[in-house]
């Protein structure tokens, strides 16, 4: 219905545009009609006056000639004297000249009309004749004027007499031409008053008619959009009114493909979408209800909106004693101090997810733990609207936890016990054998190689009592020691020594190349010494005689690098994902009859990886291996 509503709301604004066009298209063209029938009412009054103003100026020069006949007649009767005769004649010559230019002027008008040219063409000839004429009148009386003053100054009164009769005759002549030429102009101004009128009444009905004509083709279409439009309008509104029942298959049916078409076609597209939604939503819906983790739903000030079957039967609390009545408080057990609620608010709020591990109460006051996930849920307007909370009940587990960290904490206790109380017999018996070695010479002879045996299987022993010691220690806070630091330069250098020593021993080679090694290092001493010796002695456990071992230490990428690398028998391609695994030994250990224990390369991992490094290696079998272990030159935080 709000879809209907804003498209007819659309629509009428869409009328009320179309009418002040059209509103302004009429104004517009009245305006082009006033501004035509004021142009023809100018051009006629412009045209009028000249055909007023060119018979005036030519009764002017008529007027002129008649003064320069009178200045004869008082320079004949002795009022005037021959120079005040010649000085008012002269004055009148420029007077009839500055004429002469206007009647030009009047002229030049005709011909810049836009009316009939023949008419106009007609007019001019007739000015230009009556000007030459005219010009030829003051020529001839001042010709006469001339003639006039000489018979003056020689007293011949007959002489004076007949030109100034002769003068009169040109007066008279040109009086009769300028009286024809006025009644011709005079006539021409009453024909172009005439036309005028006829052409703004001609025009004044031309535009009637086509306004006539304007309107009925904007009523035509008017009608047939309004017509259209309420066809479409009605078409739907029924189809939203299908839409609110439910009927959800039902489609408006538009065959246009205007606006109304385009919302019709949208308004099917989102119906089905809709459709589809709501079965996503039914789906969604059945699941968060058949869900096992209790899920509840609040608005953004904490109460409660919903809450699934799962959270009644963890908390005990059923939906119609909560929903829009209460908050999560219900669930505080006092257990989560405030600073731990404060940072909850501040995390949501800011649009993040919140987890952590809860102690609640239920209902009946009992109290369990629930890992709890709370999320903000984000509106169409971008900004949060209400937050879900996801908990799971992980009392058995935290139990489980529990005992078994206490079952860890009596295992290691004794294994601790076990391997401390063991150091003190295992040394003694360190002591005999260096005694008994040492008085080999005084004992039978049989008894050297049983010594050495005995002996070996007390160094192996020794190992793994400190191996197990060493295990024991390495904890977060071991790697976490401020205090930790090492001369890898000093420690490098007598463990090499040994290992040259030994390889040579055995028949095998072994270099070291060494480059930039710090002063210090942030490891701890043992656990450094424990990791050279590690990567070296399996080098030359593993490396048969006349083999090479190759020992390099470099810095790369704020790293100290230590990288052994040997020919011996390298590493079965299907032992090698297990190889940094705790108590794991590959299967050519077995057939060389290695008695390690398979915890070395596990420690070396738990070791670099405790103090921020890594470690790598790859092998191939038959060919031999290579181990890269590397530690960051700087403390991590």
């Amino acid at each position: 219905m709000q879809i209907a509503s804003k498209t007819l709301h659309s629509f009428r604004e869409q009328l009320i545009v179309a009418v002040l066009v059209v509103f302004a298209l009429l104004f517009g063209f009245s305006a082009y009609i006033y501004s035509q029938i004021s142009s023809i009412s100018g051009i006629n009054k412009e045209i009028v006056s000249v055909a007023r103003d060119i018979p005036y100026e030519f009764s002017q020069v008529h007027v002129l000639l008649l003064k320069q006949e009178e200045i004869l007649s008082a320079l004949h009767d002795g009022l005037i004297t021959a120079p005040e005769a010649n000085d008012q004649s002269g004055e009148l010559s420029k007077s009839l000249d500055d004429e002469f230019a206007k009647i030009s002027s009047f002229q030049g008008s005709l011909l810049n009309s836009r009316w009939s040219a023949e008419r106009e063409k007609k007019l001019f000839e007739q000015a230009d004749s009556g000007l030459v004429f005219t010009k030829k009148s003051k020529s001839d009386f001042e010709q006469k004027f001339i003639n006039f003053l000489a018979a003056f100054e020689q007293n011949d009164a007959a002489s004076q007499m007949k030109l100034l009769s002769e003068a009169r005759e040109i007066a008279l002549s040109a009086y009769s031409r300028i009286d024809f030429l006025n009644k011709e102009f005079s006539q021409a101004a009453d024909v172009y008053f005439l036309t005028a009128e006829g052409a703004t009444d001609n025009l004044l009905r031309v535009s009637f008619i086509f306004f006539i004509i304007i309107l009925l083709i904007i009523s035509a279409v008017s009608s047939s959009i309004i017509l259209r439009t309420a066809y479409s309008l009605k078409s739907i509104l029924e189809g939203i009114g299908q839409f609110h029942a439910g009927r959800f298959r039902h489609k408006i049916v538009l065959k246009s493909k205007n606006e109304f078409g385009m919302i019709a076609e949208s308004l099917n597209e989102a119906v089905v979408n809709l459709d589809k939604s709501l079965d996503e939503a039914k789906k969604l819906s059945r699941l968060v209800e058949s869900s096992m983790e209790g899920i509840a739903v609040t608005d953004t000030e904490g109460v409660i909106q919903y809450v699934n079957p799962a959270w009644e039967k963890l908390t005990g609390w059923k939906s119609e004693e909560i929903v829009g009545k209460v908050t999560p408080r219900v669930l505080k057990s006092g257990k989560q101090n405030q600073e731990f609620y404060e940072k909850l608010w501040k995390t949501i709020k800011s649009g993040k997810i919140f987890r952590a591990e809860f102690i609640n109460k239920r209902k009946d006051r009992s109290l369990y733990d629930a890992d709890e996930v709370i999320m903000p849920l984000i509106g169409p307007d971008g900004k949060i609207n209400s937050f879900a909370a996801f908990q799971r009940d992980i009392t058995d587990q935290k139990r489980a936890d529990r005992e078994r960290q206490e079952l860890n904490g009596s295992r290691e206790a004794f294994i601790r016990n076990t391997a401390h109380g063991l150091r003190t017999p295992l040394s003694a018996i360190g002591y005999t054998f260096e005694i008994l070695m040492d008085k080999v010479s005084e004992l039978p002879p049989w008894t050297h190689q049983f010594l050495v045996g005995a002996r070996e299987h007390y160094a192996w022993m020794r190992d793994i009592l400190e191996n197990f010691i060493f295990i024991q220690e390495l904890t977060v806070d071991y790697f976490r020691r401020k205090d930790a630091k090492v001369s890898p330069r000093a420690e490098l250098s007598a463990i090499t020594d040994h290992t040259r020593w030994f390889a040579g021993s055995k028949n095998i080679t072994f270099e070291w190349f060494n480059k930039d090694i710090p002063e210090t290092l942030p490891i701890d001493r043992a656990a450094f010494i424990f990791t050279v010796k590690q990567l070296l002695d399996n080098a030359l456990i593993f490396t048969r005689p006349h083999g090479k071992i190759t020992f390099a230490t470099y810095q790369e990428d704020n790293m100290l690098v230590l990288e052994s690398s040997d020919t011996g028998v390298g590493i079965p391609k299907d032992d090698q994902p297990h190889i940094f695994t705790s108590f794991f030994r590959g299967r050519n250990a077995y057939e060389m009859k290695n008695v390690g224990m398979g915890i070395g390369l596990y420690l070396v991992k738990m070791i670099a990886e405790g103090y921020g490094g890594d470690v790598s290696f790859h092998s191939t079998e038959g060919k031999g291996s290579t181990f890269i272990v590397r530690f960051p030159l700087m403390k991590r935080e």
